[in-house]
């Protein structure tokens, strides 16, 4: 979403693929389905929308690379934004999933260097292809008080760092940086998102891994040093199980309360997941399990008290939910909305 903002800005007409659906200049298009959509769905979008865009800006998840979805297709512009522990239900080893992500190497438009701000990403793929692979470390700069206070979701180191990804791809595609960029980008629907209902700070995010989590959770540390943070999550079903302790253990490390609920259980009993989540809690942890996500928001903002912080996490922007393997509507924020005005 920076990067689709930047290059509007700079008066691309540019189509957007991602986690977030399909847009065109900014404006909803529809869902895929698919972070990256498969290979003849990948196609046909391609031929619909060649008429009516200058740029693709086009998140390519791991399943993507490993099962050939964006086949023949060359970026002239390419960024790794994290690595951490995910997908392991699908690539069964983090060495694995590793080699997947790398595969957007052979991807690159001659001459193309991939960007990456994790110093852990480009020594691996420096180490693991002998000093030959293409990638460049940039490093986000400080950014002022009247950047933060403009847009204050660029507080979060990550946020940053994807900003100033976004910043130079934006350049290296455009051949100028637009003028104080940070001005058109907007926040990103279900990425800590925040609202405050009487002095407390509600957090909705869609932070369903250990590393994404412990941003979240470190950041809302550091922003209320002295506020009590509650914190409601869930793992999802029939996904990889190995994550589900960690992400237990970084909430244990970062919350005073916890609200295990459920997430998107699909085809897995919610008690066994609750089970795996606990594994990681530490003794005497305190927690509360609440299956039904809906009635676990009400109960923590209930629960919530004047100056606490409250995250949300694990859903973010999605609008369903997947239980006994049907999907059916479901919005954090719809909730959230819900019982603020109740």
């Amino acid at each position: 979403k920076y990067l689709e903002a930047l290059l509007i800005a700079g008066g691309r007409r540019v189509l957007t693929i991602g986690t977030l659906g399909l847009a065109l200049n900014g404006e909803p298009q529809g869902e895929t389905g698919f972070t990256s959509p498969p290979y003849i769905a990948l196609r046909r979008i391609l031929h619909d929308y060649q008429g009516r865009a200058d740029t693709l800006v086009m998140e390519v998840s791991s399943h993507a690379l490993e099962q050939g979805r964006v086949h023949g297709l060359r970026f002239d512009a390419a960024a790794w934004t994290n690595f951490s522990q995910d997908h392991l239900d699908y690539h069964k080893d983090e060495a694995s999933y590793f080699a997947a992500k790398a595969r957007i190497l052979g991807h690159l438009a001659p001459g193309t260097r991939l960007l990456t701000a994790s110093a852990e990403v480009a020594d691996r793929l420096a180490a693991e292809s002998d000093g030959r692979a293409p990638v460049e470390r940039i490093a986000a700069p400080a950014l002022g008080p009247d950047v933060l206070r403009g847009r204050p979701f660029l507080a979060l180191h990550y946020n940053r760092d994807n900003y100033w990804l976004a910043v130079t791809l934006a350049q290296r595609l455009l051949g100028a940086r637009p003028a104080e960029p940070w001005r058109c980008l907007r926040p990103v629907d279900g990425r800590f998102e925040c609202r405050v209902h009487a002095n407390r700070t509600i957090v909705i995010d869609f932070a369903h891994t250990p590393d994404a989590l412990e941003n979240v959770l470190v950041a809302i540390r550091a922003a209320f040093p002295d506020a009590r943070v509650l914190t409601l999550f869930g793992c999802g079903g029939d996904r990889d199980r190995g994550k589900r302790p960690v992400m237990g253990a970084v909430v244990c490390a970062h919350a005073e309360r916890v609200i295990l609920t459920s997430d998107n259980p699909r085809t897995e009993d919610p008690e066994v997941i609750f089970r795996d989540m606990e594994a990681g809690f530490e003794p005497g942890q305190r927690f509360i399990r609440i299956s039904d996500r809906e009635a676990a928001i009400a109960y923590a903002l209930r629960l919530a008290e004047e100056g606490d912080g409250v995250v949300i996490a694990g859903k973010g922007h999605e609008t369903y939910q997947i239980v006994s393997g049907v999907a059916a509507p479901f919005d954090d924020r719809r909730v959230v909305a819900e019982e603020m005005r109740r």
